[in-house]
């Protein structure tokens, strides 16, 4: 009698065990399984027959999940229907605007311009020493007048010389001009590759099922 009721008891918990495995039709769960167990499927955005999963698809039809926009697709329109697929996606709360089982975000981004605050740089300015330009010109004119030429002797002080008008030659006049400071905008050297941010939080990695 007590071997009777220890198998009734151990087949009363077996019983219990298989129906808490089973969860409702559309149910999801990650797993670390590498493939799917008995009653699901991989939520990997395969192509699957509607009459093997007769259940599921008038499940989705039933949640209006299916069609443009939604998490499931039409597949061929008659025997086939879409599973969406969720490899590297985690859950979270629909929030407003979204619809249930729409992907959103993405695992990285390049950021552009437009990303960054408002700013300025701040630009260098260097000036160049003075210099020394040399200035050479032509000249062919006559003398002056009045029977006397004016004469400036290189080191002294003006001087009048008198006598006869005389007739200057072609000669050059040769100066140096001192040039001033001059400022120049120093060039800046360019930063960043533009290798774009890793969003993902810190994670394990599992597989999403959806029972059948």
């Amino acid at each position: 009698m007590a071997q009777k009721n220890a198998a009734d008891l151990e087949d009363f918990k077996q019983t219990i065990l298989a129906r808490l495995a089973l969860r409702p039709t559309g149910d999801i769960e990650e797993t670390l399984r590498p493939s799917a167990k008995p009653g699901t499927l991989l939520l990997n955005g395969q192509t699957v027959n509607r009459a093997d999963y007769p259940a599921l698809w008038q499940w989705v039809q039933d949640q209006s999940l299916v069609g443009s926009g939604k998490p499931f697709g039409t597949g061929d329109g008659s025997t086939t229907f879409v599973l969406p697929n969720y490899a590297g996606k985690i859950a979270r709360g629909v929030a407003s605007g979204e619809t249930v089982g729409q992907l959103t975000g993405a695992d990285s981004l390049t950021l552009s311009a437009a990303h960054l605050p408002s700013h300025k740089h701040n630009v260098g300015v260097t000036m160049t020493s003075g210099h020394a330009h040399a200035i050479f010109g032509s000249a062919n004119h006559g003398g002056h007048g009045n029977g006397g030429v004016v004469l400036v002797p290189e080191g002294s002080f003006y001087g009048v010389v008198t006598g006869p008008v005389q007739s200057l030659g072609a000669h050059d006049h040769g100066e140096s001009v001192e040039g001033q400071n001059k400022p120049y905008i120093v060039a800046e050297t360019a930063v960043g590759s533009g290798s774009p941010i890793d969003l993902r939080q810190s994670a394990f990695a599992v597989n999403w099922l959806i029972y059948t």
